[in-house]
């Protein structure tokens, strides 16, 4: 979500991006007051640092990888790492990508480790997009996310997620986000609400507001 972890989003937007060129490196750097995933906080409402590197083809082809700072108790070394990959094609307004992203988390004892990975199916229509994602064994869960956006006057975006977490050891959670984002003087801005509806949160899972600054190099 920041990121995506909007994934499918992104590489659809990357690949249409390089119809003029055979291929695109780019990368980008943010920093956030707390770094929420899916309606819960993975720095414990804390800030975070991140950043990342893609890979664009005029194929649609899209592969990248991107990390960010985490509380110690999501990675015991405090770091996420994603690996991912996608292929993306537009017809007339209508788009969809397909891909996989592998959570990574170094420094996890063998036997704890919170490594997973998700493949997923996105389609788009205009400013709608909607996307399943099928976590792996490690993951335990299934995810899908409904996102719109809407262009405000004067270079000010709205954007809307609602998302719904199909758990199989439990609880299932619905979450959704709303974000106000602009750019000034060539930084990305975003300030955002977000909020869950899980039983008896916890600090990380509760209700929050919070704003990241990001530039694409």
């Amino acid at each position: 979500m920041n990121r995506v972890k909007t994934v499918a989003v992104t590489a659809a937007l990357l690949a249409v991006g390089t119809t003029s060129a055979i291929a695109e490196t780019s990368a980008n750097v943010a920093v956030t007051t707390d770094y929420v995933f899916r309606g819960i906080s993975q720095s414990d409402g804390a800030p975070a640092i991140q950043g990342g590197v893609d890979y664009a083809h005029q194929s649609g082809f899209a592969a990248g990888v991107w990390a960010s700072s985490v509380d110690d108790t999501v990675g015991d070394a405090g770091l996420e790492i994603d690996l991912y990959a996608s292929f993306s094609a537009t017809v007339d307004e209508f788009g969809y990508s397909v891909g996989f992203i592998n959570y990574r988390y170094p420094g996890g004892d063998t036997g704890t480790s919170k490594d997973a990975s998700e493949v997923y199916l996105g389609g788009s229509y205009r400013n709608l997009g909607l996307t399943y994602y099928i976590g792996d064994s490690d993951l335990d869960a299934d995810y899908l996310e409904f996102t719109a956006n809407f262009d405000m006057d004067r270079g000010v975006n709205l954007g809307v997620g609602l998302g719904h977490t199909f758990n199989d050891l439990g609880e299932d959670v619905t979450d959704f986000k709303i974000a106000v984002s602009t750019q000034i003087e060539g930084l990305d801005m975003e300030l955002a609400y977000t909020d869950n509806d899980k039983d008896n949160p916890t600090n990380a899972e509760d209700s929050r507001v919070f704003f990241t600054v990001s530039k694409s190099l």
